[in-house]
This record gives structure tokens, sequence and C-alpha cells, in this order.
């Protein structure tokens, strides 16, 4: 449980309900209270099958989305996506960045803009780093 709201135990049923809240526990509109956490975890601690099945999925799910391999590799297309669409549209990136780039400017993100009318080559992009 993160933030102000409670909206129970994370299962697969809602899973996606509540990620699209990242979890902050305001997709319900329910405050917290000591007798709902109370019933859930005597509930985990009574029912055996459940707490396995529920700790296996959530081992399974976390491991899915939220590896470091998995984040970085999603963080980097969401950088190329986003450097991608700011290329199209201004040709550029010296303006986004600053000036700044990992060999001292930002042109030299994308080594071959120019030759290329713009568009970004995803293994050039990777290669710089």
């Amino acid at each position: 449980m993160r933030g102000e709201g409670w909206d129970g135990l994370v299962t697969p049923d809602h899973v996606e309900e509540l990620a699209a809240s990242n979890f902050l526990g305001t997709s319900r509109g329910r405050r917290p209270s000591a007798p709902a956490i109370r019933r859930i975890l005597i509930k985990l601690v009574f029912n055996n099958k459940l707490h396995r099945d529920l700790s296996q999925w959530g081992r399974k799910y976390v491991a899915g989305n939220f590896d470091v391999k998995v984040v970085v590799r999603r963080t980097l297309e969401l950088y190329e996506a986003v450097l991608e669409s700011y290329l199209l549209g201004h040709g550029e990136i010296g303006g986004l960045l600053g000036g700044w780039g990992p060999r001292g400017g930002a042109s030299s993100l994308v080594p071959r803009v120019e030759g290329n009318r713009g568009r970004v080559n995803k293994a050039d992009f990777r290669s710089i780093w």
C-alpha cells in the first residue's frame, strides 16, 4: 500500500487497474483502514493456497515488469521514441539537451542525422553510449 488510498490486495484480477494508477491506492477512492487490512492479512494467513498462488504470481509479475533489464529496455525505447519524434519534427536536438552530449555536444548523440534526413539509426544511437 502506497499513497493515501486503499485498493486492497494486488491480484491478477485487478493488477492492470492498479498499475494504471502506479499502485498509489487511488483507483477505487477508498481510504486505508485497519479492519480492511486486517481482513486481508487474516485471509492470507489462513488460506495457504491463496497465499502460495499470490506469492508465485507476484514474483513473476514483478520479475516481468520491474526487473532492471526490463526497466532499462523500456526506458531506452522511450528515449529513442522521444528523440526520434523530436528529430523528425525539428531536425536537430541541440535545444532539447542544452548542448550536452556524451562526446561534448548534443549533435554527437545522433551521428548521421544530416545523411539520413533526420531519421535515427537505432544502432548508431546505441553505439555512442
